[in-house]
């Protein structure tokens, strides 16, 4: 597939917020209670005369990986852990440049910024071709993943799922 990017270079940036009126567990914490993360990845139009290194797909993953809250997991269990086929064709594909860059100054453009909301249990960076492809265009993309209300998981098509996604994204 032959991507037609627009006029503007793309930078990359994953935050990590807290927000301080919600209550959270990390899966792996085993009920221990904090404020909610809330992680969002930014792609925007960027001045990359400094920037120092493209994104790989394995950046993708490591943010994937954070986000499915296994932080200290070693790489080398990644695809089996998120039953991804770890075939010869996927481990070449983690090296792989995107067009994306790290360490850039952003640059105003007239484009509105646009909201993505990742889908069931989907990392922030899912489609990170189509979010890079917009900034591209000159667009702002934030990216927020999908988590249940009270921990990652969700209780099934509840108000509170609905309501977790809704906060996040406020």
């Amino acid at each position: 597939i032959d991507i037609e990017y627009g006029n503007y270079e793309v930078g990359y940036r994953h935050l990590e917020l807290i927000d301080s009126s919600r209550i959270y567990s990390r899966i792996i914490d085993f009920g221990r209670k904090e404020f909610r993360p809330v992680s969002i990845s930014v792609w925007e139009p960027a001045d990359v005369s400094t920037a120092s290194s493209s994104v790989t797909v394995k950046d993708y993953l490591m943010v994937h990986q954070a986000e499915e809250e296994w932080p200290h997991l070693p790489f080398e269990y990644f695809f089996d852990w998120f039953s991804i086929p770890p075939t010869t064709h996927n481990k070449a594909q983690i090296d792989y440049n995107t067009q994306a860059k790290l360490y850039y100054t952003p640059v105003k453009t007239e484009q509105p910024i646009i909201i993505y909301n990742a889908s069931f249990r989907s990392p922030s960076t899912e489609n990170f071709i189509l979010c890079e492809y917009l900034a591209s265009h000159g667009y702002t993309v934030l990216a927020i993943p999908s988590k249940g209300y009270d921990n990652i998981n969700f209780q099934g098509g509840t108000i509170k799922d609905a309501m977790a996604q809704s906060l996040d994204l406020n």
